[in-house]
């Protein structure tokens, strides 16, 4: 199942050659401030524990009424682990990092850079797969 709601990053600056004949969703990210690509296998009905999902940081300015995420666009996902990192399963829970007024996509490029900025962080029990290519 595909998440419905729409918080996608594009990638139209960044080039990603990659023989994708199913038409797969490719994504970008950031991973200590270094530019990746995970495929959007969509979003799970898991235990993020038992699953051993990783952090996801995604920047939203908001909330709309029904409590759907307001995302930052042109702002790539960022992940806290890759496949070389001890525990990598592919699959994120989502930590919601809410943004002011102003802010500039991609300004924050790394777990340590969304905890440390003094936003409110905001963890939910949204579990997507996203395995890094």
């Amino acid at each position: 199942m595909v998440a419905d709601w729409k918080i996608w990053p594009t990638a139209s600056s960044y080039q990603f050659l990659y023989n994708n004949p199913f038409s797969q969703r490719v994504l970008p990210g950031w991973y200590q401030g270094a530019t990746l690509f995970a495929l959007d296998l969509g979003e799970f009905s898991l235990d993020p524990e038992t699953v051993g999902a990783a952090p996801l940081y995604i920047p939203v300015t908001g909330f709309d009424p029904e409590g759907t995420p307001l995302p930052v666009e042109g702002q790539f996902y960022i992940f806290s682990k890759v496949p070389s990192s001890r525990g990598y399963t592919g699959f994120c829970r989502v930590t919601f990092v809410e943004v002011p007024p102003g802010y500039r996509p991609n300004t924050l490029r790394s777990q340590a850079d969304a905890r440390a900025a003094g936003f409110n962080l905001l963890p939910s029990d949204l579990v997507l797969l996203l395995p890094i290519l």
